[in-house]
């Protein structure tokens, strides 16, 4: 239940994000790094846990929650994980994330992580 509670406030705040005035445009600053441009970018990606997944949209949405226990929105395309991950898939039930990782010898080589919900224990009523 606290799950839902998390998505909706996360969906009302991305909603209110919406009517925001843009800010005037300054002098452009040096650009960050991708991964480094949003709180996910700090996490590895198998630090994350799914909470909920929102399918059936154009653009499905997912909230994950870092490790200490904030939970974020994401879509596909986001940055996400230490590595310069990026959401490339929101399925029912799990989020896909490819990322880049470096060899030993410089290679970069794809990878990508399934993020999917914990396995619920199964309940044994006939005790």
């Amino acid at each position: 239940m606290n799950a839902l509670r998390l998505l909706a406030l996360a969906l009302i705040l991305a909603l209110a994000a919406c009517g925001s005035p843009k800010p005037s445009p300054q002098k452009a600053a040096a650009p960050a790094p991708a991964a480094a441009a949003t709180p996910l970018g700090r996490y590895e990606v198998e630090q994350l846990r799914i909470v909920a997944v929102i399918t059936g949209l154009e653009d499905p949405v997912a909230m994950v929650e870092a490790p200490n226990g904030v939970g974020y929105s994401v879509r596909r395309g986001a940055c996400i994980g230490k590595n310069g991950g990026v959401v490339a898939a929101i399925r029912s039930g799990e989020v896909i994330v490819t990322e880049w990782a470096v060899r030993a010898d410089g290679t970069r080589d794809r990878a990508q992580t399934v993020l999917r919900f914990p396995a619920q224990p199964a309940l044994n009523l006939e005790e």
